[in-house]
């Protein structure tokens, strides 16, 4: 029988006497009452940040958390019951008002008052954790009571510094040398408190000191081989490296120790997806989905999934469920958007890249990705459009009243200067995008913009010199100027790179009066190779000639030519090999 979740979040507690020194104990008891609630079968956490995030965009930064804004931040994280109260100090003596609160309508569930020596925040945290258990009716299993009750350090000194070094190592300005100072003090106040060896070695690991990470979980996992926390910390680092068998062992061990825990289910996931491994992938997710519904980067590699088998219908239910829970996700955003596209739902990839641009304008992907949209939905407004008027013209107006993207609404002018803007803003961004180059040239092509697409396509030329397609369009180009020596010059270069093209349809058209380009090239390699036998340049052309044709005895005699002029020639020494292997 299914247990049913009760999804908890540990809310702030604020510091009643706003004493800095004692502002580590907001943070300890969310700690200590996080890995207690999240190792039961019938609680889950929410991640920290989602609690952080929703705080902050309602509003809060310090005080007090009442009911109502517990209510609207279960309204956003999904949690049922925040637990959350206020503390002060009385000399060694520590004052705890706590409050379990209903997330549905912000009422209060529990309050309770403690009044002990500052040393017993570890029995406090206990005794929260087994009221809530009780609220829930949850009896726990033995291997869950194990867990709960596990303490992670005997020394309240040791959990001062240890509570310290994690507080300085969630700081943006971090300082490497103070976080590691503390965890080790924790250390020398407690040589077996495991958790701050685990600590230190993620600090390392946030640090990229792999090895120094490895270390401490070495020492862990030597001296103490059933705690789960090292090999998850192991696992990450091998992931890092990319040894994800190594990393799928760890994780896998982590699950044997606390099978609640759905973050090791979903690196095993996310490495299987990796791994090409889609079906093992989906089983892990689903598992990570039941363990913990709301967090949003399972859904985002469940989306991979789909997507990189070309199942893209699917990837966009995997995307939209990622977005919706994490909107500053714009990987998800984008990976949505260009599974839209490929599915032709072009008005909401178009929306999605919208969405992205709004935030960052400059983008180069989403830039590019909105510039070839927009296009399609103005030719998709166009087809429904034409297929419409061959039935009846009453629903072709129709069509054209709603659309608000076709071509018959947005004038195709007003398309292009959309994709120029997007292409353009792409290709500024990141001068070595290709297709946004590309793009933007074929875009001022159309617009019959020629000195700007030409422009362009010689810079797309710049960046991948043997870019067949970009020849052939300027190629066209000068044709469309008028500019014939030019055209053939052009023409005469697509032969040099890559013969095949036109092997089969040598004839170019009426512009160039029906002439056969291959014959022309063949008879200028014939002037110049009986007045240069050894050029380079043009041996290699006859040979790639002569294996395009199909002559590869020829072609095989001529690239040894080659290499006899230059030993290196990579494109010789690549096709003389594979002629050799015939």
């Amino acid at each position: 029988m299914a247990v049913e979740k009760r999804n908890v979040g540990i809310l702030p507690f604020e510091n009643l006497k706003k004493e800095q020194k004692y502002e580590w104990i907001n943070f300890g008891l969310q700690y200590l009452l996080s890995n207690k609630l999240a190792n039961v079968a019938a609680f889950y956490v929410p991640d920290q940040s989602i609690i952080k995030k929703a705080l902050a965009d309602n509003g809060y930064n310090s005080g007090k958390i009442n009911g109502d804004l517990v209510y609207r931040v279960g309204r956003e994280t999904g949690i049922n019951i925040g637990i959350t109260g206020s503390y002060s100090t009385n000399g060694q003596n520590l004052i705890i008002n706590l409050d379990v609160i209903n997330c549905f309508n912000g009422a209060s569930i529990m309050s309770k008052q403690y009044s002990q020596s500052l040393n017993d925040i570890f029995t406090i945290a206990d005794d929260i954790a087994q009221s809530v258990f009780d609220l829930a009716a949850v009896n726990l299993s033995p291997q869950e009571k194990a867990i709960v009750n596990r303490r992670i350090t005997s020394s309240p000194k040791a959990f001062e510094y240890f509570c310290l070094g994690y507080v300085e190592n969630e700081k943006t300005n971090k300082q490497m040398e103070i976080i590691t100072g503390l965890f080790r003090q924790a250390i020398r106040e407690d040589s077996k408190f495991w958790e701050a060896y685990y600590n230190l070695g993620i600090a390392y690991f946030n640090n990229q000191e792999y090895d120094n990470a490895l270390q401490q979980f070495d020492i862990i996992i030597k001296s103490l081989p059933n705690f789960e926390k090292p090999y998850f910390g192991r696992a990450l680092i091998y992931m890092r490296k990319g040894d994800n068998e190594k990393a799928k062992a760890d994780f896998l061990k982590v699950t044997e120790f606390n099978p609640n825990d759905y973050k090791p289910y979903y690196y095993l996931g996310s490495v299987s997806v990796k791994q090409k491994q889609y079906k093992e992938a989906d089983e892990f997710l689903k598992k990570a989905a039941e363990l913990n519904p709301d967090y949003a980067d399972i859904y985002a590699e469940m989306g991979n999934i789909y997507f990189n088998q070309g199942i893209f219908r699917q990837a966009v239910t995997h995307y939209k469920r990622a977005a919706d829970l994490d909107p500053n996700n714009f990987e998800v955003k984008q990976k949505l958007g260009e599974s839209h596209y490929r599915v032709q739902t072009y008005y909401s990839a178009y929306a999605e890249f919208k969405k992205i641009l709004e935030v960052y304008p400059t983008d180069p992907a989403a830039n590019f990705m909105l510039g070839i949209t927009a296009y399609k939905q103005a030719v998709l407004g166009e087809l429904i459009e034409a297929f419409l008027e061959m039935f009846d013209p009453n629903l072709a107006e129709e069509q054209r009243q709603r659309s608000k993207a076709g071509a018959s609404v947005r004038e195709r002018a007003e398309v292009y200067r959309e994709m120029v803007k997007a292409f353009y803003t792409a290709q500024k961004a990141s001068p070595g995008f290709l297709e946004a180059t590309f793009n933007l040239a074929l875009t001022y092509n159309e617009m019959n913009n020629l000195d700007s697409a030409q422009i362009y396509y010689e810079k797309s030329i710049q960046i991948q010199p043997d870019l067949i397609r970009a020849h052939i369009k300027l190629a066209k180009l000068y044709e469309d100027k008028g500019e014939r020596e030019r055209s053939l010059a052009k023409y005469k270069e697509v032969v040099q790179i890559d013969p095949s093209y036109f092997v089969v349809h040598p004839t170019l058209g009426a512009f160039h009066n029906y002439i056969n380009i291959i014959d022309v090239v063949l008879s200028d390699l014939d002037k110049t190779l009986k007045d240069r036998p050894d050029d380079l340049t043009a041996n290699l052309t006859l040979a790639k000639i002569y294996y395009a044709q199909g002559y590869h005895g020829k072609a095989a005699n001529v690239f040894r030519k080659v290499l006899t002029i230059n030993p290196n020639e990579p494109e010789a020494k690549k096709m003389l090999a594979q002629l050799e292997r015939r």
